[in-house]
């Protein structure tokens, strides 16, 4: 049971490791309130950085807004070094692999009747990078909503763009772009071509102003960008939100 200083919400939570009981077995943080579930359960992807403070720091936030939050270590543990390090890291895991990891842990969540996720009511979040896997995850397994954090819309086949405007259901995107990133105009465009996708663009901001492990980190954005991510899964798998 714990509240953290600095962390918003009302619920007393538990929060710590445990090990997703399908597929690989591979471990992962996770966060929930301390009562009674099942709750809403959100899934957290994280990006080419790994498992990092920032990320469960994330779960916890989560879970102090009523959510049961799980982000699986798709590195086994292993923290890469520096950004290059990290980056060759993500890339070596493979789509494949990405997807199965990701597709365990939503077979976990449904499966393994815990009595505090609620299979039923799920979300997966794509930091960075994980953006991809996460619309691809969301739309095999019928998840009620996906949240994007400075994903590349660019990239991949078909680009990402694309999958976003196909979505079936309701996507929230948070993005930076006072660095190299998307261009807002570029933004603008995908989000006039996905009228169920709310694409949210901090002019002032870089891709990394919500993790606060890097020198790119905004305090106020990331504040307005969690409390965003709140209220859209709130609308879209609804759970108690303070």
């Amino acid at each position: 049971m714990s509240l953290l200083k600095g962390e918003k919400g009302t619920h007393l939570i538990l929060y710590g490791s445990l090990v997703l009981p399908f597929g690989r077995m591979i471990g992962a943080y996770h966060a929930r309130p301390d009562e009674r579930g099942p709750h809403p359960t959100v899934i957290v992807a994280h990006g080419p950085r790994g498992l990092t403070p920032n990320v469960k720091s994330l779960c916890r936030s989560l879970a102090r807004l009523g959510f049961s939050a799980i982000s699986p270590d798709l590195f086994g543990g292993k923290r890469p070094r520096d950004a290059e390090a990290a980056r060759a890291a993500f890339a070596a895991l493979g789509e494949d692999r990405l997807l199965r990891d990701l597709g365990d842990a939503v077979e976990a969540v449904r499966l393994a009747g815990t009595g505090w996720a609620d299979g039923s009511r799920l979300a997966i979040i794509g930091l960075g990078e994980a953006g991809r896997a996460a619309l691809t995850t969301s739309a095999g397994y019928d998840c009620g909503a996906t949240v994007l954090v400075s994903t590349p819309l660019s990239e991949g086949e078909p680009p990402t763009a694309g999958m976003v405007a196909a979505a079936a259901a309701p996507v929230l995107g948070l993005f930076g772009v006072s660095d190299d990133g998307e261009s807002a105009e570029g933004l603008r465009e995908i989000g006039a071509s996905a009228p169920g996708a709310e694409l949210v663009i901090y002019r002032e901001a870089s891709g990394d102003f919500f993790d606060d492990d890097t020198d790119a980190f905004d305090d106020a954005i990331a504040a307005d960008a969690l409390d965003r991510v709140a209220r859209f899964l709130s609308r879209t798998m609804p759970a108690q939100v303070s």
